[in-house]
């Protein structure tokens, strides 16, 4: 199985999501694929330390809004 493949994480599993994206940020082919982290379940507060030190770029909490979305994509993927 690719790196890309075993992206998906569920945040109940911190140690999971610290592999997966320490995975993607290691492989020489998706290391600058920008990660956004959605959640239903975690406030922006209440993340795990493990899943903050993820590497991901964006972080977003239900309830989710298109507009919302849109503008966290455009802001992970704006260069800086």
């Amino acid at each position: 199985m690719d790196t890309l493949q075993r992206a998906q994480a569920d945040l109940h599993k911190p140690a999971d999501i610290g592999a997966n994206l320490r995975g993607i940020k290691t492989d020489p082919v998706t290391r600058v694929v920008p990660i956004l982290l959605m959640s239903a379940t975690f406030t922006e507060e209440e993340i795990p330390p493990e899943v903050a030190r993820a590497s991901a770029q964006g972080y977003l909490a239900h309830p989710f809004t298109t507009v919302g979305v849109v503008d966290k994509i455009k802001s992970v993927l704006q260069p800086k």
